[in-house]
């Protein structure tokens, strides 16, 4: 058995202190660049507080000038028409009505589109079924969830010169308020 010869204070090559050097630099850059993007948003956050509380001290509501001209009133009411239109888009039970529309699905339908009017809280469903009965089954099932009413029928047609003889159809189903 030979002894073992440890050797701590062997000098290390050119090439190893030269990585050793380039990666604390490299560590260094990524320190000085952390701290420089946390200031500025560190800035970023104290001006949108300060914004924010300036905004609770006028009761969240900036002050309009009464004066202004009607164009600028006309402007002003599209776009709070604008605003409230997407509101009621945003507010709609969409998990509700999708899950409705899931549990309704079978496997000889293929749903193409849904296409909400949220004034009058109709969807409009366009879609395609293998055959007359299935799409008669689907309309059946549409009957029975709970969160639709007056499931109509609006169009269908027969495509005759495709195999299986599928039939496309049009649905408008009222969801409860």
């Amino acid at each position: 058995m030979h002894p073992l010869r440890l050797d701590y204070h062997r000098k290390a090559g050119a090439a190893r202190r030269w990585a050793g050097l380039s990666i604390l630099g490299l560590g260094l850059m990524a320190a000085v660049l952390s701290t420089v993007i946390y200031a500025r948003l560190h800035r970023e956050s104290r001006a949108v507080a300060a914004t924010i509380a300036r905004l609770q001290r006028m009761g969240g509501y900036p002050s309009f000038n009464r004066r202004a001209s009607r164009e600028g009133d006309a402007a002003l009411n599209a776009a709070v028409n604008d605003a409230n239109a997407m509101m009621r888009r945003l507010t709609l039970p969409w998990n509700t009505l999708f899950g409705s529309l899931a549990a309704s699905e079978t496997r000889n339908i293929a749903l193409l589109s849904i296409k909400p009017a949220v004034k009058s809280h109709t969807l409009l469903i366009s879609g395609e079924a293998k055959n007359l009965a299935g799409l008669l089954d689907y309309l059946r099932r549409l009957t029975q969830q709970a969160v639709f009413r007056d499931v109509t029928l609006i169009s269908h047609r027969i495509r005759r010169r495709v195999a299986g003889n599928p039939v496309h159809f049009l649905v408008s189903v009222r969801w409860a308020r």
